[in-house]
């Protein structure tokens, strides 16, 4: 027997969220995680010697480049680093770190 009122239900709320701590710990026979899967899809894992040259190129101006702040963006940085080793709460980290404010340039 089917429910009826369920069908009129949307689908994200006939179900429990997944936990998405288990599916990570989840043991598999894939080689790869869930975390190398997200990313390599990114293209985050490798750059080949071409990419690195290119972005190296592209991003010489830093901080004037939007580029720059992009590729910056996707990576684990210094400041950020600290950031997470010292962090008291750990409720606002992922929004400090998704949403970093603005780099302020001097000019010498």
């Amino acid at each position: 027997m089917v429910d009826e009122r369920a069908s009129e239900m949307p689908i994200f709320q006939a179900f429990k969220p997944a936990n998405i701590r288990a599916v990570a710990a989840d043991h598999t026979y894939s080689s790869v995680t869930l975390e190398e899967i997200f990313l390599q899809e990114e293209g985050l894992i490798t750059l080949s010697a071409g990419e690195r040259q290119g972005i190296e190129e592209t991003t010489r101006s830093q901080a004037r480049s939007s580029t720059w702040l992009a590729e910056r963006g996707m990576r684990l940085t210094a400041l950020n680093f600290g950031r997470i080793c010292k962090v008291k709460h750990v409720e606002s980290l992922p929004a400090s770190l998704l949403e970093p404010e603005d780099i302020l340039i001097y000019q010498l």
